[in-house]
């Protein structure tokens, strides 16, 4: 510290500190203060203003824009797989529905005479006949399931008929729609005994029921039992129109069938197990009735 102590060298000490000081003060106490600025700076602030206010506006619009545009991509590809995943979900709905119809359906099928000593096979529907008057029909059943020729068919609702053609694996049906194919049949609320046949229109005709008979309209028409096919008590249908003329010695009938023939999917085949031997019989003797 001796160049402090210098006679020479301490004055200038003092005048460089003494600057100094003034330095700090002024900055420290110095107020900045608004003007207008000059016309160049107006002039400038009013050119460049409006171009800054406008990028910056379309800026803010761009990026607004194109967050909307993201935004409706993403909505679009959202709703494109909720669509998918709605049409999954009711092609599955409609898949159970059908499969809970289907299951009602043979549960109905599987109750049927229950109390008789019967051999069900269950089969379904393949094709019918090609004039569409449903009096033949094809079954999924045959030989090798247990189906035999005049097995009884029918359905949760009544009768259809009996297989008349059958090979291994498929069987053909001739429904009571059929003028071929007599059911000897009764009223069951009078006992009044006829045998139905086919008849136009899908109606079926009972023939044979004496005038003085008193069968009504809505009558319940059930199998007699009578013959080797149908068993007793099987629903044919009702009663839908009657005439009893002033001549002859019986009416007419026609009979609607319980059976909805046109909404027919699954059926019956019905056989007795412990009836074997009679309806071989019964066979062997239809067929030698048609070779006389």
């Amino acid at each position: 510290m001796k160049f402090v102590t210098n006679p020479e060298i301490r004055p200038k000490i003092y005048s460089y500190l003494f600057v100094i000081f003034l330095s700090l003060y002024g900055v420290a106490k110095k107020d900045f203060v608004s003007d207008e600025g000059t016309f160049f700076e107006q002039l400038v602030m009013a050119t460049t203003s409006p171009v800054q206010d406008l990028l910056g506006g379309a800026r803010i619009k761009s990026v607004n824009f194109f967050s909307f545009y993201l935004s409706l991509i993403h909505t679009s590809e959202e709703n494109l797989s909720l669509k998918h995943e709605l049409s999954l979900m009711e092609e599955k709905l409609a898949t159970f529905e059908e499969l809970k119809l289907e299951n009602q359906r043979l549960k109905s099928l599987l109750e049927f005479g229950e109390e008789e000593n019967l051999k069900k096979v269950l089969a379904q529907v393949i094709s019918w006949d090609a004039s569409g008057k449903f009096r033949l029909l094809r079954i999924n059943k045959g030989k090798k399931d247990g189906v035999v020729l005049k097995a009884t068919v029918v359905s949760s609702k009544g009768l259809i008929g009996h297989i008349y053609r059958i090979t291994d694996h498929y069987a053909d049906i001739l429904t009571i729609l059929d003028p071929n194919n007599r059911v000897d049949s009764l009223v069951q609320r009078t006992r009044s005994h006829g045998i139905v046949e086919g008849g136009a229109k899908q109606l079926l005709s009972m023939k044979y029921v004496t005038r003085t008979e008193e069968v009504k309209v809505n009558d319940l028409i059930i199998t007699s039992g009578l013959s080797n096919i149908y068993p007793k008590g099987i629903i044919i249908g009702h009663i839908e129109r009657l005439e009893r003329e002033n001549y002859g010695i019986t009416q007419y009938i026609e009979v609607r069938p319980n059976v909805d023939f046109q909404r027919l999917e699954e059926v019956i085949v019905l056989r007795l197990e412990n009836n074997e031997e009679k309806q071989r019989e019964f066979l062997d003797l239809d067929e030698s009735q048609k070779a006389l």
